[in-house]
């Protein structure tokens, strides 16, 4: 039996989240950006292709601060995947402090992503929600 561990981790995640998340990115070395990412992108990333079950957004029961954890080393380690990580994390709204994101990404100098955030919260998140109120309007 071959377990596909980003989907594993993701449907076994919810039951001790808290303590799992806090206690796994603690406890990786300070040198150890590149596995602390790779176990929180198995969580918070987007799908890859290959998933064979999609999941259906990013791991909520994961706490902020690991959250803002993850976009630091998203920043660091793959700058060029923050903003299709950020179109998956606006599917859950207030999934992340916009501020703390915006700013980490500009400490990071991964400007474009701040940019096209900005862009988004002025432009089309408003759009967005009022599109959904006139749809449940229409039911």
């Amino acid at each position: 039996m071959v377990l596909y561990l980003p989907s594993t981790l993701f449907l076994g995640h919810h039951a001790h989240a808290l303590q799992l998340d806090e206690s796994v990115t603690d406890s990786v070395g300070p040198g150890d950006d590149l596995k602390r990412f790779a176990y929180l992108r198995s969580l918070l990333g987007p799908p890859s292709t290959g998933e064979e079950q999609p999941r259906p957004g990013p791991s909520v029961g994961v706490p902020p601060r690991v959250r803002q954890m993850y976009v630091a080393l998203l920043c660091k380690v793959d700058p060029t995947g923050v903003t299709p990580s950020l179109r998956y994390f606006s599917l859950a709204d207030d999934f992340l402090q916009w501020d703390d994101t915006l700013r980490t990404c500009e400490v990071e100098e991964v400007l474009d992503v701040v940019i096209w955030a900005l862009n988004w919260q002025a432009i089309l998140k408003p759009r967005l929600r009022r599109s959904g109120r006139l749809a449940r309007g229409c039911q």
